[in-house]
């Protein structure tokens, strides 16, 4: 129910916002999906003269980005369930920091501060973060340390229980978790320190299968990215289309 209304809301808004009815219903489903397929084959970029268009499509890429049981919750009436979630404050945060950081670095490169590249960066960081997908801008184009952190948010993905790829922030959090518990343990051997997030103690299992999830993901990624390469791909590429397919 809440997946169908944010994508009937989606539509209506985007219908409003100026895209033809076609248009509207096809980005709506591509974004509350994060499938990121776009009937114009500029995706985005094509709307760059209407801005109330992306920023639309901004907002609910953030929204399919996080776990719809917090969805759930607001209808419910805890709207303040999302400020009491760790994995969502770290999310949107992540989202203000590296929005912040492409930000200064594209304009920058260009030499000036601009509403477009604010919208540009803001899009890119959550298009990629959420596995959509979605292009306003040729990032190719950008710094490279720009193209960097794309890459990496898109091995992070979105919050678990949402509708976004990648390896999800949840597990993203339990890692660093984990490597600073083994680094404080190895300082202090004798120490009892269990593994955190929040309030919740996070069950030795639980950690054991993370790290399993996480040797497999990278194992399929680096020996994606092997056989791409010797289909004479070049690396920059097969690393970007191994880590997109992931």
């Amino acid at each position: 129910l809440i997946y169908v209304t944010l994508t009937f809301a989606e539509f209506f808004l985007l219908k409003v916002a100026g895209m033809s009815w076609f248009d509207a219903i096809n980005h709506a489903m591509a974004t509350v999906s994060t499938g990121g397929f776009s009937t114009k084959n500029a995706s985005l970029s094509y709307w760059n003269a209407m801005p109330l268009v992306q920023y639309i499509i901004i907002f609910f890429m953030f929204l399919a980005g996080v776990n719809f049981s917090l969805h759930f919750k607001a209808i419910a009436g805890n709207i303040r369930g999302y400020l009491k979630d760790v994995e969502f404050l770290f999310y949107f945060g992540a989202i203000i920091i590296v929005t912040g950081l492409i930000f200064i670095s594209v304009s920058n490169q260009n030499g000036f501060l601009s509403r477009t590249n604010f919208r540009d960066s803001l899009f890119q960081t959550v298009s990629i973060l959420t596995t959509t997908g979605f292009g306003s801008a040729d990032y190719e184009l950008w710094p490279y340390f720009v193209q960097i952190v794309l890459l990496i948010l898109m091995f992070v993905g979105g919050m678990g229980g949402s509708t976004g790829g990648g390896m999800k922030v949840i597990r993203c959090m339990l890692l660093g978790k984990y490597a600073t518990h083994e680094t404080r343990r190895m300082l202090h051997a004798r120490a009892i320190i269990p593994v955190r997030i929040g309030k919740h103690h996070i069950q030795e299992d639980v950690v054991q299968n993370t790290l399993g999830f996480f040797l497999f993901f990278v194992s399929a990624f680096v020996i994606t990215s092997i056989l791409l390469t010797m289909m004479g791909i070049d690396l920059e590429s097969a690393i970007g289309a191994s880590a997109s397919a992931m």
